[in-house]
């Protein structure tokens, strides 16, 4: 949560995670699919 929104993770209450994740929904889902791309690249998948 640090690194990819710059908020605290100790400090999120549930009232405050699921609306910052709504609400970043895309770059979430952009991340992922990137990752899952780095990741078959690494392994030859």
């Amino acid at each position: 949560m640090e690194t990819f929104f710059g908020v605290k993770a100790d400090s999120l209450t549930r009232q405050d995670f699921f609306p910052l994740l709504w609400r970043e929904r895309r770059r979430i889902r952009s991340f992922l699919r990137w990752a899952a791309e780095m990741e078959r690249e690494y392994t030859g998948r």
